[in-house]
């Protein structure tokens, strides 16, 4: 009957209304969902780009403390600076103590080596701390080591007068008192001391490396993501839109 017909009508032209209102709330559920993905993204982008940039900074910095560190005479003679280690603040001390003498490796086939020696009897003035306790050196360096103390600035030319033949005296701002009456300052530029520092700084730089890569391999997890996120909402929207 027509009053069927057009009761049919009704329902069908409500259905319709009803399911382009869904499709409308859809749209706009996409396109807030898009804009937050887009924020998202853009969030990511930043930390990563500084993550990124740190990872880059460090590995510059090692590839020029690697530079400037060379060993001159190839592998198989590595200078002993390379295989010094020392406490925190002797840096200076250690360089006053060995001078140029630290480019010297201990390879018995160089030019120039360390060969070892026979540690001497005698003792270092009293109130003297030996090289040896703050460091960690090839064996070969002991002998020098051992006759070479640190001191407080305000005693070295006092304690210089009690050197015996051979030994040293050094702070750890880098004077240096040897028993002949040779005495440097720290003004006095020593390459050894540069040296010293730079392979420090190198050990310290590999070492913070993994964990700023770590970072930023997070980080650019993190913005891959959020881009896959936008991509997919992208998609999404244009699909609802064409529907």
């Amino acid at each position: 009957s027509l009053v069927g017909r057009l009761r049919d009508a009704k329902a069908a032209e409500q259905d319709a209304e009803a399911a382009l209102q869904d499709a409308e709330r859809a749209v706009e559920t996409a396109e807030a969902t898009l804009n937050s993905t887009r924020e998202a993204e853009t969030s990511a982008q930043a930390p990563r780009d500084a993550a990124q940039q740190d990872v880059r900074a460090l590995e510059a910095e090692i590839a020029g403390l690697h530079k400037l560190l060379r060993k001159a005479e190839g592998p198989k003679a590595p200078p002993v600076v390379e295989r010094i280690r020392t406490q925190d603040g002797y840096e200076k001390a250690i360089a006053a103590a060995l001078g140029d003498d630290i480019e010297a490796p201990t390879d018995r086939s160089a030019a120039m080596y360390w060969g070892g020696a026979s540690l001497a009897s005698q003792s270092l003035p009293q109130g003297t701390r030996p090289l040896t306790d703050v460091t960690e050196a090839p064996g070969e360096l002991a002998a020098r080591l051992a006759q070479c103390g640190v001191v407080d600035v305000a005693d070295g030319e006092r304690l210089m007068a009690q050197l015996q033949p051979g030994q040293r005296l050094v702070s750890v701002e880098g004077h240096l008192w040897r028993w002949d009456g040779y005495i440097r300052t720290p003004d006095a530029p020593v390459s050894a001391a540069a040296r010293l520092e730079q392979q420090a700084r190198l050990e310290a730089a590999e070492a913070e490396l993994p964990a700023l890569t770590a970072t930023y391999e997070a980080r650019e997890a993190d913005l891959v993501a959020a881009r896959d996120a936008r991509q997919t909402a992208e998609v999404k929207l244009r699909d609802l839109r064409q529907a």
